[in-house]
């Protein structure tokens, strides 16, 4: 079986409705006529961002990594 058979079998096996496989094609092929997606040279410097949480969320995940160690 070819990686292509491979793939549309895999699609088909996840019984989604056509409008949800039609999402990720229209992210693609806003995408596309740019000829790549836009991201950062080599040397460059991402730009700084912050993820805002809930305190209960951060002290939820400093537990977890406790109890991982």
């Amino acid at each position: 079986m070819t990686l292509r058979e491979q793939v549309e079998e895999f699609k088909t096996s996840r019984n989604r409705p056509p409008e949800g496989e039609a999402i990720p094609g229209r992210g693609v092929d806003r995408i596309r006529p740019e000829g790549r997606a836009g991201g950062l040279s080599v040397g460059e410097r991402a730009p700084d961002y912050s993820v805002r949480m809930d305190p209960a969320e951060i002290l939820g995940a400093l537990r977890g990594i406790a109890a991982a160690r």
